[in-house]
């Protein structure tokens, strides 16, 4: 997992929550009867998508080896949390409504 405050699942932001990521993991093992181990490497940090793709290559190695990634990410970033109306058009080479 990589992402955003939410796949991180901090306790402060909801206490006693199982997290999206724990739950997901449970549902893939039951599903395909094999052991899941989880890695979040999400973070508590107000990650943007920007933020996210200029780190991406740090994350090569942690997820080389995995069978399931699970990104999670969006929230913070500003152009897709500004104060455009539902169904603007995103413009991706300046990264703005």
């Amino acid at each position: 997992m990589i992402g955003d405050s939410i796949p991180y699942n901090d306790p402060f932001d909801c206490p006693g929550c199982l997290g999206f990521v724990d739950r997901y993991a449970d549902a893939l093992a039951t599903a395909t009867g094999l052991e899941v181990t989880t890695s979040n490497l999400s973070q508590h940090n107000s990650l943007t998508l920007p933020m996210l793709m200029d780190e991406l290559e740090d994350f090569k190695n942690p997820l080389s080896s995995a069978d399931a990634i699970i990104v999670g990410i969006a929230h913070n970033s500003f152009a897709l949390n500004g104060d455009q109306p539902c169904g603007s058009t995103f413009n991706e080479e300046t990264n703005t409504m």
